[in-house]
């Protein structure tokens, strides 16, 4: 499967870290792994580590070391999300998105992809800082819509 590799992904707001992310395939998943939007304190009691370690051992046992071939090998959309969804740490959510990066910024486009992809925004859109803002604020006023309605 022909891919395109993106020079930077635009998550952090940093230069060198955003070209890296774009560069290594293990970096993005340890990413999404480690986005968890929780305190400090839980995220250091461990347990981030220990999934970070998971997710490693996962890409060595099964993928001979490549995070790459996760979707590299893919045969089709559904294999990937299952693929993505089989790895330590990733949950539905995070695999949705992981699934909008890869055919939106990396062009990895299996056969029915598009079954599989999010129809709502996603990091996948983000092409540049201003994006990030743009995404984040409609995020962050999402999230307070659903708050409201609840309360």
């Amino acid at each position: 499967m022909a891919v395109t590799r993106p020079t930077h992904l635009y998550f952090t707001g940093d230069d060198e870290t955003d070209r890296f992310l774009a560069e290594e395939p293990l970096a993005l998943l340890v990413g999404f792994v480690f986005d968890q939007q929780v305190t400090v304190q839980k995220a250091f009691s461990g347990n981030m580590a220990r999934r970070v370690q998971d997710l490693c051992a996962a890409v060595a046992e099964d993928y001979g070391g490549r995070a790459e071939r996760v979707w590299l090998d893919a045969e089709s959309g559904e294999d990937l999300e299952r693929r993505l969804l089989a790895l330590p740490g990733i949950g539905p959510m995070k695999a949705r998105s992981l699934l909008a990066i890869l055919t939106k910024r990396f062009g990895v486009r299996p056969p029915g992809w598009e079954d599989v992809v999010p129809a709502h925004p996603t990091l996948g859109d983000v092409d540049s800082y201003e994006a990030l803002e743009d995404y984040q604020e409609k995020k962050r006023a999402h999230k307070a819509a659903l708050r409201a309605a609840k309360g």
